[in-house]
């Protein structure tokens, strides 16, 4: 066989367009500068949340999270006293968390869900939504709270972890789903994004696998060598792990969405290369027009619909609303009983 008969058969041609496609997709979302974007927010807005949280919660779903996400990231030594030493001093916390602080906690953590939703956009070809699309942010952020309280009380309650990370599993398998409906503004059908949600959801099942491998002994190296500020380069390190992986199925599920080919059209349910697109209703107050006797409206503009004025093309609007200003000659045929066209030539021009 020949280089240029393998070059054009149809498994190679196909598997070409597939990875020039996901190149393509992997250079709009900016793979390794959202990455980075990501990791950062992550751990500076939503650490301070995910606190907050275990300070709020009942104590049993607290300990019950703590837990969990010690034995994701692997956290020992310095760091696993950190943790029990943040649990015994909830109420602390509580006593110290006013209204005004607990604000700032969220609206900071608002901006992992722009750098989110900016990976989404640019993953599916979406303009902003710009001030519309301000409030998703919060509702992402209520939702992630909610996330984690039941995988705390999960954790707590269930003990058994054959049985609690199947559950786990499916929790995030929905948030995965959901988030970027949600952030996209409901723009891309729900079936579109089955495939991003399949491969985040397994991308991060195997990244706490090997973070429960790798995560312990990387700690406990750094901690032994830089002290707590070790940690905090370890756990930032391993965030951008996780987040690439994040952005990349995004960018994958994205391709498999909106491919023209078999799978595309299973996913989607339908042949169109644009099934993938959903409709969204945008409710708009407008205000009623006002328009002045001569038919412009306030920004000095003629309606379309209005008669052109001081023009021979049609009747010829009066001052007063539904008259028309006719020739005399006219208006008395017409008060006779009858209307006949005025003759041009001795009617002169109508009167305006």
């Amino acid at each position: 066989m020949t280089e240029l008969s393998v070059r054009s058969h149809p498994a190679v041609t196909k598997t070409v367009a597939w990875l020039r496609e996901f190149g393509q997709r992997l250079v709009a979302v900016r793979v390794v500068e959202s990455s980075i974007v990501l990791a950062a927010q992550a751990f500076l807005a939503l650490f301070p949340l995910v606190i907050v949280i275990t300070a709020v919660m009942p104590s049993g779903a607290s300990e019950g999270l703590v837990d969990e996400l010690k034995s994701k990231y692997g956290l020992s030594g310095l760091t696993d006293s950190a943790a029990h030493t943040l649990l015994a001093q909830r109420s602390a916390v509580q006593q110290s968390l006013s209204a005004f602080s607990f604000v700032l906690v969220l609206a900071s953590a608002t901006a992992f869900t722009r750098a989110l939703q900016r990976v989404y956009q640019n993953a599916w070809d979406l303009e902003k939504l710009g001030l519309r699309g301000l409030w998703r942010g919060f509702a992402w952020i209520v939702g992630l709270v909610a996330y984690l309280s039941i995988l705390g009380a999960i954790a707590h309650w269930i003990k058994h972890g054959g049985v609690a990370q199947p559950i786990a599993g499916a929790l995030g398998f929905a948030l995965w789903w959901w988030t970027p409906f949600l952030l996209l503004g409901g723009r891309v059908r729900a079936r579109a994004l089955l495939p991003g949600a399949v491969l985040i959801t397994t991308a991060q099942i195997v990244a706490v696998w090997l973070s429960t491998a790798i995560m312990p002994r990387t700690i406990r190296s750094n901690e032994a060598k830089y002290g707590p500020v070790g940690v905090v380069f370890a756990v930032e390190s391993w965030f951008v792990v996780i987040t690439g992986t994040l952005v990349v199925c995004s960018a994958l599920g994205a391709v498999i969405g909106r491919h023209e080919g078999r799978l595309g059209r299973w996913v989607r349910g339908t042949a169109d290369p644009d099934g993938w697109r959903r409709e969204v209703r945008v409710f708009r107050f407008h205000a009623p027009t006002v328009r002045n006797p001569r038919g412009e409206t306030a920004d000095g503009t003629a309606d379309a619909a209005a008669p052109d004025v001081g023009t021979s093309s049609g009747p010829v609007e009066s001052g007063l609303p539904g008259l028309s200003a006719q020739p005399e000659r006219g208006r008395a045929d017409r008060d006779a009983g009858g209307y006949d066209a005025p003759d041009e030539r001795s009617a002169g021009p109508p009167a305006v």
